[in-house]
């Protein structure tokens, strides 16, 4: 799973790219991520990915409405993670543009 963010203007997101080499629940995450991320703000979607797991794992509401999609994934544990990782590569990749020294 590679993830790439270009930064906008107003600490919000302008594109995302994606390559996926996994399953169908991970390409479709990352689809989504693709899709709503853009002008969000990079606060917000650090915060996505760990309500993501908990809905998943405890069946809270997911951030996004779209992410209802993913419902079903909750009872099946050994899927979660397939959902999960394309908000982890996202969380990585803003970290990694916040850090100092050269991109």
């Amino acid at each position: 799973m590679t993830l790439d963010v270009e930064l906008g203007s107003a600490g919000r997101i302008a594109r995302v790219g994606h390559v996926v080499r996994g399953c169908l629940l991970c390409e479709a995450a990352a689809v989504l991520i693709a899709e709503q991320a853009p002008a969000r703000e990079i606060e917000g979607l650090l915060r996505t990915g760990a309500g993501v797991d908990a809905a998943l794992r405890d069946g809270s509401s997911f951030p996004w409405p779209e992410l209802e999609m993913f419902a079903p994934v909750r009872d099946v544990k050994s899927r979660h993670r397939c959902v999960g990782l394309p908000f982890e590569a996202l969380v990585a990749a803003l970290h990694a543009c916040a850090a100092p020294g050269p991109k």
